[in-house]
């Protein structure tokens, strides 16, 4: 294996996402909003954003066997090119089909795309990086990530406003069909198995193993899942239905803030990823437990301009820099978890382990943008009371896991 932190192959697979994560980016960031833009409902917004995690949540599970079983650089190829080939589908239909149960079928196909990608991407990592810059490639992957969410909302709220939805499906196209063609040249070592047993039974004995893995396994990988599921559940929940919903519902301001606002949150993904590449030496998970105390915090900082009823820009600012924050401190916590299962998961099991916590972890995700979309429905002229419980539970859970993590102390 090549030493090299940027060696041919892991920057071939870094060019890739960041031309896919873009397309990704503006088309996430769009679809939703023009939905909420054209109903006003704020249940339907979250139901609309809980039922596209479903089937990610569920393909998830087969990526990793996927990933696990097959050529990765055939996987990523396949499933980037497939995705050019939906959104042309889209682009043909646009004129001739109600746009709104369009843009639903839209967003549920994006998911499901994405829920057998992304354990390929995280499954490459230990294959391309050395042990020692394996949280350092991790970091990179996700400061990719976070600076396309950085720059896309901000392009796809310009492009909306000016011209449209069509120019973003057009150039999201562009993008997975361009990310397809450069993912052709990387070379990710891959050793074929032999077929003693069908698919089926492949896929079942392959997500046996993995769950028996994470159950049985001393190092407490289950009790991790667990505590991400609540957060997911209550934090980042909240940021994702409730942040859109704060700034154009409650504080009635355009497109364009909101996308500066989902373009900071990134900046903070971005910052976290960065943060974490520098201090990978000097983190350790055994001082997690205050990262998410300091995420539960930052969302009692953001309902003090509500409860305060403080004028709108100022509330707006607040808001924005608090999720920026929780953004930045979800990111290192977020690395290190994977990277820890990296490192000690077996390579055979790495991208179903992997996978099958994705999975377990998002599962609290649907449950909580479906609760708040009714939340800020019933309770509109309380919000900040919705904001401030859902703080409340989220320092309990974080010193809640104090004992737990102080347990990684060796």
């Amino acid at each position: 294996m090549n030493n090299n932190l940027f060696n041919k192959n892991f920057t071939l697979v870094l060019i890739g996402q960041i031309i896919s994560l873009f397309g990704t980016a503006i088309l996430r960031f769009a679809l939703p909003l023009y939905l909420l833009l054209e109903t006003g409902s704020a249940s339907l917004f979250g139901g609309v954003m809980a039922l596209q995690f479903i089937p990610y949540i569920i393909l998830t599970l087969i990526g990793g066997v996927i990933a696990d079983r097959f050529n990765k650089k055939n996987i990523m190829v396949i499933l980037d090119f497939t995705m050019a080939l939906i959104l042309m589908a889209i682009i043909l239909l646009i004129e001739t089909v109600d746009i709104v149960p369009l843009f639903m079928t839209s967003l549920i196909l994006i998911s499901c795309i994405g829920g057998l990608y992304q354990p390929t991407v995280q499954a490459c990592i230990p294959l391309l990086s050395s042990k020692e810059n394996m949280m350092k490639s991790g970091a990179i992957i996700s400061q990719v990530n976070a600076l396309d969410d950085l720059i896309g909302p901000i392009i796809a709220g310009v492009l909306l406003t000016a011209f449209g939805i069509k120019p973003i499906l057009v150039i999201s196209m562009i993008c997975f069909a361009l990310s397809s063609l450069m993912e052709m040249f990387i070379k990710i070592p891959h050793a074929k198995k032999e077929k003693k047993e069908s698919v089926y039974a492949s896929v079942k004995n392959d997500l046996k193993e993995s769950i028996e893995y994470v159950c049985n396994s001393n190092q407490n990988i289950n009790k991790i899942g667990f505590i991400i599921l609540l957060f997911n559940l209550i934090v980042s929940s909240l940021i994702i239905v409730g942040v859109p919903l704060l700034i154009t519902e409650v504080l009635g301001l355009s497109l364009q803030m909101l996308g500066y606002s989902s373009s900071a949150i990134a900046l903070g993904g971005l910052i976290g990823g960065i943060l974490t590449g520098v201090f990978s030496d000097k983190l350790k998970l055994e001082k997690c437990h205050l990262i998410l105390l300091a995420s539960s915090l930052m969302i009692v900082v953001m309902a003090l301009p509500l409860l305060l009823n403080l004028p709108t820009i100022l509330t707006y600012f607040i808001i924005v820099l608090s999720s920026m924050i929780i953004m930045i401190v979800a990111t290192m916590f977020t690395i290190q978890i994977i990277t820890y299962l990296q490192i000690k998961t077996p390579e055979h099991l790495v991208g179903k382990v992997i996978a099958l916590m994705m999975t377990f972890a998002m599962l609290g995700q649907p449950i909580g943008l479906v609760l708040y979309g009714f939340l800020f429905d019933i309770m509109a002229s309380d919000v900040a009371l919705i904001i401030l419980l859902a703080a409340i539970v989220s320092v309990i859970i974080s010193l809640k896991s104090r004992t737990f993590f102080k347990a990684f102390k060796e």
